[in-house]
């Protein structure tokens, strides 16, 4: 049987459409858009405790309609008043003082987390430098490509307001752009992965002096698969054009 995506939203009643392979609503105020929003940036600051039906609390009492609207909310905009103060505590504790990735995560830019924003910062160190890039300016730093520069400008700029209000209340962390200087093995390479994520071989290139990639883009040298017999997309673009393929195995013993 054939599932039809609906064509209006559940929660706003305002038409869907389709926006690469995921169904998005149009509507501009949609109640669950927001919410959505507002727990990406609770997630990216690591604020533990706030959970849907909390945000849906406080967005429908009229408490919640920004991300700097956290900074201004109190114990008694809560279901609890004793709940209110445990997760103020905790939103305190976390969202005051960020690191410049994590707060370019937290904004929710489609396809822009910390990876990229540490990328664009070996070039613009700091936020005034990374609003005023151009698109040209970041697709010139290797490992971001047209795409993902086009989506970092025009989301930057499309949440200048709230980032203004933002910087009211929040600190960012000073934070130096990584040296990449302990070795050389992988000079000039760019490598991307399928199947899986290792925090650990991703410094590994970089303090190899080599990049890596969020996605497949034209930077792209070096694939790193959890399986090389495997028929991912990502997999079968890298042998269209003939890039190098590495096992997670063969990788990890590059990098003893």
């Amino acid at each position: 049987m054939k599932i039809e995506p609906p064509e209006f939203c559940p929660s706003c009643s305002f038409p869907t459409s389709m926006d690469g392979a995921y169904l998005v609503c149009t509507g501009s105020s949609c109640p669950a858009q927001i919410s959505g929003h507002l727990l990406n940036y609770l997630r990216a600051l690591d604020v533990k405790g706030f959970g849907e039906s909390t945000i849906t609390h406080l967005v429908n009492n009229g408490s919640l309609e920004r991300l700097d609207c956290f900074y201004c909310l109190k114990p008694t905009d809560f279901e609890s008043t004793v709940m209110g103060e445990k997760l103020l505590a905790e939103f305190e504790n976390k969202a005051r003082e960020i690191a410049l990735p994590v707060f370019i995560d937290a904004l929710g830019i489609h396809g822009v987390g910390q990876h990229l924003a540490e990328l664009a910062m070996m070039v613009f160190p700091s936020l005034d430098d990374l609003r005023k890039a151009t698109v040209e300016q970041l697709v010139a730093i290797q490992g971001i490509g047209p795409e993902l520069a086009k989506l970092f400008v025009e989301g930057l700029a499309e949440r200048s307001a709230v980032i203004d209000k933002l910087l009211q209340h929040v600190k960012l962390a000073e934070l130096r752009a990584k040296v990449k200087a302990t070795g050389t093995k992988c000079t000039g390479q760019t490598y991307c992965f399928t199947g899986f994520r290792d925090k650990s071989l991703e410094c590994w290139i970089e303090e190899q002096n080599g990049n890596v990639a969020p996605s497949m883009n034209k930077s792209v040298t070096h694939l790193v698969a959890k399986s090389v017999d495997g028929e991912s997309k990502k997999l079968q673009k890298a042998r269209e054009k003939g890039l190098a393929v590495l096992s997670q195995a063969e990788l990890e013993k590059m990098a003893q």
